[in-house]
């Protein structure tokens, strides 16, 4: 029996609509509020689900990211539980008093645990900004961030 199992296995996938809210940058003390909305869409090559998300932090910069997820649902006792990795390029824009990133093109990979309550799906993601050392400056960000599916289509 497999310690994991795919998502596609269970369920037919469908479109989800997901809010984001929490922290960004929290190595630093430089913490701000953050939030985001990201479109999920159903699979189309062997369980890979393509995603675009918007997200501003409270320090006035901007992020548009778009990229490719997959889910893994956990076995047992868990089976509830899914896993969903994801990771894709993104354009920054810095402002205010948030993090200056270094660039205009950052990439963003996450992970989320999440779990069916009621009639949606609830979670907890942490994730990483970088522009992978192709800027002149590449601090890096990592957030953390509760997530909502508020619509499924």
């Amino acid at each position: 029996m497999p310690i994991v199992g795919f998502a596609d296995d269970r369920a037919q996938p469908k479109n989800e609509l997901v809010l984001l809210g929490g922290v960004a940058d929290i190595r630093r003390s430089n913490t701000l509020p953050f939030g985001a909305i990201q479109a999920r869409f159903a699979p189309n090559w062997h369980g890979i689900h393509p995603y675009a998300q918007v997200g501003y932090e409270s320090g006035g910069s901007a992020i548009g990211a778009a990229g490719i997820l997959y889910n893994f649902l956990l076995p047992g006792k868990f089976k509830d539980l899914r896993l969903t990795l994801g990771t894709g390029p993104g354009l920054y824009h810095h402002a205010g008093s948030a993090t200056n990133l270094g660039n205009t093109i950052e990439f963003y990979s996450w992970a989320e645990l999440s779990m069916p309550i009621w009639a949606h799906r609830v979670g907890v993601s942490i994730g990483h900004i970088s522009n992978a050392h192709i800027g002149h400056h590449n601090p890096g960000l990592d957030g953390v961030n509760a997530s909502i599916v508020a619509l499924t289509w």
